[in-house]
Order: structure tokens, then sequence, then C-alpha cells
């Protein structure tokens, strides 16, 4: 009887470890993922981000993006405010973004509209925090 109980501990570990060793192979890694503060090289990467992520109509107010002039408008107000957006890159490509549009008025200035997207295929592997940690430091020193 114990020696079964044993075997089939060793067995589940072993189907643990397999599934685990599957989950990690089909999962995309974070590992090579950077988080930076978005850059005119990124818009085009960031548009396509923006699109899919609202065509699945279900994280944001918009069912697509805005026209690509549009969004290049948008980040680059951003930055010429000095307003923090930051994009999870792997690569060339966009795969996550974080920004925080603060409010017009100067008094107000303290608050802002959070704006957040990750692609489906990265997510619940915890980028929303990095992206969201990253903001939170670069909020606290601005």
């Amino acid at each position: 009887m114990r020696f079964g109980a044993g075997l089939r501990h060793v067995c589940l570990e072993y189907l643990a470890v397999c599934e685990g060793d599957l989950v990690a192979a089909m999962t995309p890694k974070t590992s090579g993922i950077s988080v930076e503060p978005i850059t005119a090289a990124h818009i085009d990467s960031f548009h396509r981000a923006l699109d899919l992520v609202a065509r699945e109509k279900k994280y944001l107010s918009m069912l697509e993006a805005t026209p690509l002039p549009q969004t290049r408008a948008f980040v680059t107000g951003m930055i010429a405010k000095g307003n923090p957006q930051f994009v999870a890159v792997i690569g060339e490509e966009v795969v996550g973004w974080c920004d925080i549009s603060r409010h017009f008025f100067p008094s107000h200035a303290h608050r802002g509209k959070l704006g957040m997207g990750i692609l489906p295929t990265y997510r619940g592997q915890a980028l929303g925090r990095k992206l969201i940690s990253r903001e939170s430091s670069k909020r606290a020193s601005s």
C-alpha cells in the first residue's frame, strides 16, 4: 500500500513537470521583453497592438485603433507633454503598453487617465504589473 502511494506521488510529480514543460513551451516568454519609454520608432507597432486589442471589443472603449496619423499625433503629444507612456517590446514589436494622460487643467495635473493593453498571447504573465510599476516610478519622479 505504501509503495503504491509513493509511486502515485512520483507519477503525479512527473505529470506536473511534463504539463509545466508543455505550458511553458506554449507560452510566450516574458524574459525577452523590454519595458521602455515610447519613442516615435514605436508608433507603427503601437498602432498595430492598439488595433488588435481594440478589435477584441472587451477591454477598450474604442472598437478599432484611430487612424495612424491620429495615433501618431497622440503619441508625439504624450511625449511632448512629458506624460508617461511605456511599451513592452520584443525585438521591434510592441506587445503591450501603459500610459497616463494627465488632466489638462494644471491644477489637476496630479491626476490622469490610465490606458493600457496587452496582446492576448502575452497576458497572464505579469506584464501588466511590469508596465504599471514603470508608470508608477515615472509618475513619482515627475
